[in-house]
């Protein structure tokens, strides 16, 4: 089993970099031995049946084959070189384009012609996007194996994972960034992965078995192909498999290859979880010092430890397809394709997590800052937050979209509710911060309390500011400003009419009695009386004109007791109309100290006229009713000026 005699490169390997040993290089079967070469029987029929193709393979031939119509393929250089075997870039002529031609060396045995023909065969019945097409399959002139490939420019995958700083990686990350992060690669190495999985697991569907999958056999081409290549040791499925020989990679074989079990797609498998080993670590499943030591650590397939740099998830799905027992394996290349799928799946939603969770971390640290400088926030400050832990808060959602089970998502999203509800709390704002508190799945006994104390104190500035709207509403001196008017210019005429009315009486000799005073402050109470009552539901509106009229009824009423007690006690009525005089003056003073300050201008006539009835007692009457017409008109010029600006701020 340890024997260097069973270990030969494959056929279009160049010689052994540094970093490559025997362990990791294809074992292939022997025809001796007992072990059987998988299809060959069909290799050894497709032989006889091969149709010859003309190769130039340098100039000297080319010279003496130059005419003959029958070469196809010239010779351009040398891709690879094996121990018994090569792979050339050719030119073939009938189509105008360059192919890749495996062939074998002239001192190749039988052995290595039947392996190359068993490759072109099982490539060629395997039409897939992940694998190499095959364009012919022949015997040039010297009667060895011709395989005409596409040629593929690219590079091997192990390249990629060996040397992060590549020049090929530019080719397979989406975004322009100058430096390329290791989870940016992680990320192009498992959706490499998840392609190679596609192609074995149409080869299943087939009943084929690469049995020595590993990134030297993966090529990536220039615009994102992956194909799964050398399929050189595949073996045909059957219901009753014969034994087969020792063959595949030490370095990446599954336990069942080294004690020649059964092989099955279960063993491919296990082949995908060995590369995905070392795209995780760069390094094999399997070493040891010696060939047996390996070979013994691959039958063994313990789990491995992955250190706390590989995600966890990702370390289950290696080891679960690595299992030593192939039932507790994934089942199908398919189910592990799906495994990988899912952590990529997982890994976005990760991705928004994380990012989300920096926005939430530069809020946090805005708030801090303002908070201690003050209780509030100011309105530029809060939308930088706010927007800050909206994105997050948008992200995280997303991240649990993505993958409902994403416990740093979930306690992100708690955390960047609670700082909202701060923020909120901060600006004073308690419709807002109870509407994040009720999106919060555990809310936090403390942040409760803040919210209903701030929706307490909000509660009760409203309820003040109702009240000071009612005040204010009360107190309007606008509100039913044109039925006053209207009032004022009809009281007004009234009590110029009464005025006159009274002026005439004294003027035609007639004297002014007791009784004739009485009447007519009976008369002047009546008509502003049924006014009011007319008027009161357009007027009595609020606390304004309630009192303005409530004092110029309390100043009439007042006028006509007045004039009953002179009566009654026989005082002069020229007297009394001084007292009227004076009644009528302190109501218009009260009223522009309490009620509106333009009715002082009403005071101009009256105050000069008590004056003069007090100096001129023969004028009172006189004096009295030229003062009271002044003072109506006054009334309605500032009834019309708050008519006017009460208009004008409506408009």
């Amino acid at each position: 089993m340890g024997d260097a005699s069973q270990r030969t490169q494959r056929l279009d390997e160049p010689a052994l970099p540094s970093r490559r040993t025997a362990h990791a290089t294809t074992l292939r079967p022997e025809a001796a031995g007992g072990s059987t070469l998988p299809l060959v029987e069909e290799a050894t029929r497709a032989a006889e049946s091969l149709p010859r193709i003309s190769v130039s393979l340098g100039e000297a031939a080319l010279e003496s084959l130059r005419g003959r119509s029958e070469i196809d393929l010239h010779f351009v250089g040398l891709l690879g070189e094996g121990g018994m075997g090569r792979v050339l870039l050719a030119r073939q002529r009938s189509l105008q384009r360059e192919v890749a031609v495996k062939t074998s060396k002239p001192s190749a045995s039988q052995q290595v012609s039947a392996q190359l023909i068993h490759e072109g065969v099982v490539t060629g019945k395997l039409e897939h996007p992940g694998i190499v097409p095959v364009h012919s399959l022949a015997l040039d002139q010297a009667g060895r194996p011709v395989v005409v490939m596409k040629r593929i420019e690219g590079v091997e995958w192990a390249a990629l994972i060996h040397d992060a700083q590549h020049g090929a990686w530019k080719d397979w990350v989406s975004d322009n960034r100058e430096e390329i992060d290791d989870e940016a690669r992680r990320v192009a190495h498992l959706e490499i992965l998840a392609r190679v999985c596609d192609a074995v697991h149409f080869a299943h569907s087939r009943r084929i078995v690469h049995r020595d999958i590993k990134p030297e056999n993966v090529m990536l081409g220039r615009f994102g192909e992956v194909y799964l290549v050398d399929w050189g040791i595949a073996l045909q499925l059957e219901p009753e498999q014969p034994g087969v020989g020792l063959a595949g990679t030490p370095a990446y074989m599954a336990p069942e290859m080294v004690r020649g079990g059964p092989i099955d797609a279960r063993t491919d498998v296990y082949l995908l979880g060995a590369t995905l080993h070392e795209v995780l670590t760069a390094s094999y499943r399997h070493r040891g010092k010696s060939l047996a030591d390996l070979l013994d650590e691959a039958e063994r397939s313990e789990a491995i430890a992955y250190p706390d740099s590989v995600p966890r998830e990702l370390a289950e799905i290696a080891n679960r397809a690595t299992r030593r027992d192939p039932e507790q394996r994934y089942q199908s290349a398919e189910e592990f394709r799906a495994a990988i799928r899912t952590y990529l799946k997982h890994q976005s939603s990760v991705r928004l997590s994380r990012e989300s969770l920096i926005r939430v971390e530069k809020a946090e640290e805005a708030l801090s800052l303002n908070s201690r400088r003050a209780r509030t926030l100011a309105p530029t400050t809060l939308r930088e937050i706010g927007d800050l832990l909206s994105v997050a808060r948008f992200g995280f959602s997303q991240a649990l979209e993505i993958w409902s089970e994403n416990a740093a998502a979930r306690a992100g999203q708690q955390r960047c509710l609670v700082r909202l509800v701060e923020a909120e709390l901060l600006t004073r704002d308690a419709r807002r911060a109870r509407t994040w508190l009720s999106e919060l799945a555990d809310v936090p006994p403390d942040l409760a309390e803040r919210v209903q104390a701030l929706e307490r104190e909000r509660a009760a500035a409203a309820e003040r500011a109702v009240e000071l709207q009612r005040l204010a509403a009360d107190l309007d001196v606008n509100v039913a400003s044109r039925q006053r008017l209207r009032g004022a210019i009809y009281l007004g005429a009234s009590g110029v009419v009464f005025s006159v009315f009274g002026m005439y009486l004294v003027l035609s000799g007639r004297q002014l009695t007791h009784l004739r005073m009485v009447q007519l402050s009976v008369g002047m109470n009546l008509v502003v009386g049924a006014w009011l009552m007319v008027m009161r539901k357009s007027v009595l509106v609020n606390a304004f004109n309630r009192r303005l009229m409530g004092t110029l009824m309390l100043v009439l009423v007042g006028m006509l007791t007045d004039r009953l007690i002179g009566w009654a006690l026989e005082v002069d009525p020229y007297a009394i109309l001084v007292h009227d005089q004076l009644l009528m003056t302190l109501g218009v003073a009260v009223c522009a100290l309490t009620v509106n300050r333009r009715l002082a201008w009403m005071l101009a006539p009256l105050l000069p006229g008590l004056a003069l009835t007090v100096a001129y007692p023969a004028l009172v009457p006189a004096v009295f009713s030229v003062t009271t017409a002044m003072a109506a008109a006054m009334a309605v010029w500032v009834t019309l000026a708050t008519v006017r600006e009460s208009e004008g701020q409506g408009g």
